[in-house]
């Protein structure tokens, strides 16, 4: 009996080792894992922190797209008003109209600093200065020296 009860310890033995070598490379196995998901969170981290700054970066375009759309806008409402009052004021007599030619004024005066203030600058094209095609507007030709502005019909502007 005893030779049996030695060989029934031996074999629970060589069980246990056996189970504790299963349990060591489960653990393991386990750590890998958890190494793996770890490297995985940081990836998708990293990836998120990338993606909120590319959007960010879009909202923040978007926003200075419609930013300059608007201000476009308001340029192109407030534009013949301005140089349909200037055209009116031009053709009032100061001596005889005072009071509304100075009321005039201060309405051309306050759509002007509201342009100034959208980024927009006041610009009168001289009479006999070179054209200049990328800030004047050519609305017909003449005999005269070329390419020399012959007549200012409208003031420009410079963004």
């Amino acid at each position: 009996m005893s030779e049996s009860l030695e060989r029934n310890f031996e074999e629970i033995a060589e069980d246990m080792v056996h189970l504790l070598e299963r349990l060591r490379s489960m653990e393991q196995v386990q750590q890998e894992l958890a190494g793996r998901i770890e490297r995985i969170g940081e990836q998708v981290s990293a990836e998120m922190t990338t993606t909120r700054r590319t959007l960010n970066a879009m909202r923040r375009d978007l926003l200075e797209e419609n930013k300059a759309q608007a201000t476009r806008h308001a340029f192109a409402a407030i534009v013949p008003v301005l140089d349909s009052m200037r055209a009116l004021l031009d053709g009032f007599h100061s001596e005889e109209d005072t009071k509304f030619t100075a009321q005039l004024r201060a309405v051309i005066s306050a759509l002007s600093t509201l342009l100034q203030g959208l980024g927009y600058e006041h610009f009168d094209a001289a009479v006999g200065e070179p054209f200049d095609p990328t800030r004047m507007e050519c609305l017909g030709f003449a005999d005269g020296e070329p390419a020399i502005v012959l007549d200012a019909v409208r003031p420009g502007y410079r963004a």
